[in-house]
């Protein structure tokens, strides 16, 4: 008994297929951290309705394109290619921040979760991002002791804290 095989099916042919699948509907770092960020978060409101990867995008002439440039609360540079802002304030949020999803947004200047319903400990992976200049995490549920480094975040120029449920003395460096 002879099996047949299809005459169009070729182990080569198969790989580029699957190789060429995977580069175009491979997501960007920054949009697959963002969207790791969203899987953990509770959205009472939607409000991060707009955080998907879409069918069709568009490309830079570079080809570069971070997905995420186009969603509510993210701020990018002038050519979409960097994160630069993230608000997220007063969006109705809650739940927990691992912070690992922070490590990729080295150029993360703005930084503000405002007005939400936030807790347990603030992320000590925000202490990582050493560009951030605004830093503003007030008026969430936020509990424990303030960590340690923010002192790592030499250009920081506003921190806002307040009305959060800290406990202990505040670190030397704030």
């Amino acid at each position: 008994m002879e099996i047949l095989q299809p005459c169009c099916f070729s182990p080569l042919l198969f790989s580029m297929m699957c190789m060429f699948m995977v580069s175009v509907y491979s997501v960007d770092p920054h949009s697959e951290a963002l969207l790791s960020l969203k899987s953990v978060l509770i959205d009472h409101s939607s409000s991060l309705s707009d955080w998907f990867i879409p069918t069709n995008p568009k490309l830079n002439n570079s080809g570069e394109f971070i997905y995420a440039c186009s969603w509510k609360g993210v701020s990018c540079n002038f050519n979409s290619t960097s994160v630069i802002g993230l608000d997220l304030s007063m969006m109705n949020l809650a739940g927990v921040l691992s912070g690992k999803q922070f490590k990729l947004f080295s150029d993360l200047v703005e930084f503000n979760i405002s007005h939400n319903s936030f807790s347990g400990n603030i992320p000590v992976a925000l202490f990582s991002l050493t560009n951030l200049r605004s830093l503003d995490i007030s008026r969430n549920n936020f509990s424990g002791h303030f960590p340690d480094g923010i002192s790592n975040l030499k250009k920081l120029i506003v921190l806002d804290a307040f009305s959060n449920s800290f406990s202990g003395p505040l670190p030397v460096d704030v």
